[in-house]
């Protein structure tokens, strides 16, 4: 039995062997040289999967068996299949942990923090010292779920 703590990186190193069988059968790589026109609403699909962590090795097996015949058209189409799953996946973040922006925002030390450089005058100091703070935060060797709070929040 895998302990939980490595269950993220065996479910990973599934998905890419998964990936790998998937995408070396003859039948994948003929019903993928087969799309015509689809092969672009293809690239955008492969591109939305290239945002999720766990299904990044398809995303990778679909752009592979497409061909390089168009390879910038796909891979402008996969950038912005991309962004739009990054934009609906930071909408998604920032709506369900509100809440918990909301306490992070009570904890004195950090509302202090923010709050001493109340002046207009130091706005643009503000804000670089906030990512500054952000990126050390984010450095730390903590859990990834306050990283994405805190990120997030940002």
């Amino acid at each position: 039995m895998v302990s939980s703590k490595y269950i993220k990186s065996l479910i990973l190193i599934v998905c890419i062997v998964l990936a790998a069988v998937m995408f070396s059968s003859p039948s994948v790589i003929s019903f993928f040289s087969s799309l015509d026109q689809i092969s672009y609403l293809a690239a955008l699909a492969g591109g939305m999967l290239l945002s999720f962590g766990f299904t990044a090795p398809f995303s990778i097996g679909i752009f592979l068996v497409m061909g390089p015949q168009k390879i910038w058209l796909l891979a402008l189409l996969g950038a912005f299949g991309c962004l739009i799953s990054n934009l609906f996946l930071f909408g998604f973040m920032k709506h369900s942990f509100m809440d918990r922006y909301d306490k992070l925002q009570r904890v004195v030390v950090l509302r202090d923090f923010y709050n001493s450089f109340a002046s207009s005058k130091f706005e643009k100091v503000k804000m670089h010292t906030a990512c500054a703070f952000y990126g050390i935060f984010y450095a730390l060797p903590i859990s990834d779920k306050s990283e994405e709070k805190l990120i997030t929040g940002m």
